[in-house]
């Protein structure tokens, strides 16, 4: 169990709808989880980059949970029996908060809310998911 829960999380996993030919995003609220985010400065982030950049990181701690499956079986589970499951995909979109907001387009959440990350990382320890976002 998440020690220190101070948030609910809505994460947002993005899938390639093939009736329509195009990505979709499947809305996932998972509660009491832990969320910390720091600044972060990054020197020389590229080749040829001289300078530095100040970045947001965001640690979050998520208790395992029975509906979690891997990117690879996320992406390879029917359309219908999607809504049973949640991953942690790389590039998938975190929003700190249970919000109720069913995307079109991804690009909306920034418009819209405050807290909203992308997953860059997550790895598995004994009892819960360190997830980490930019």
């Amino acid at each position: 169990m998440v020690l220190f829960p101070n948030t609910d999380i809505t994460i947002y996993n993005r899938y390639f709808d093939k009736i329509e030919s195009l990505d979709k995003y499947q809305r996932t609220v998972i509660k009491k989880v832990n969320w910390s985010s720091k600044r972060k400065l990054v020197i020389g982030k590229t080749v040829g980059d001289k300078g530095a950049t100040v970045t947001r990181v965001t640690t979050i701690i998520v208790d395992k949970l029975d509906n979690y499956i891997s990117p690879k079986q996320f992406k390879k589970v029917p359309d219908a029996d999607r809504v049973n499951y949640f991953t942690f995909g790389v590039g998938d979109k975190i929003v700190k908060g249970n919000i109720d907001f069913e995307v079109t387009d991804i690009n909306e959440l920034n418009k819209n809310y405050d807290d909203v990350v992308t997953l860059t990382a997550a790895n598995p320890l004994s009892h819960h998911w360190e997830v980490e976002a930019e």
